[in-house]
């Protein structure tokens, strides 16, 4: 029915947020009980926290998103720049 086609499709736009593409693509060819894996040479994790928090609590709201937006770009074309992957929760 419609609904149901709907709400697939807000499932999948939504699943696609937190997964890349070709990770679905080969979810959704998987078979069977298969593990599904790759291998990395290479992987970076990175944890970010903005200190002091005292000086960003003291800034009006729009200026901390600025500044937040800012620094999610610098990341954003780095992962860009070298064709990373980036996962963000």
């Amino acid at each position: 029915t419609r609904g149901t086609r709907y709400a697939t499709d807000q499932s999948r736009k939504l699943v696609s947020t937190l997964i890349p593409e070709n990770v679905l693509n080969r979810l959704a060819a998987q078979r069977g009980d298969a593990m599904l894996g790759v291998r990395i040479p290479q992987c970076c994790i990175m944890f970010c926290s903005l200190e002091p928090q005292v000086l960003l609590k003291s800034r009006p709201p729009l200026e901390v998103f600025d500044l937040l937006d800012e620094i999610f770009e610098a990341f954003d074309s780095a992962v860009e720049k070298h064709g990373m992957y980036k996962y963000q929760h």
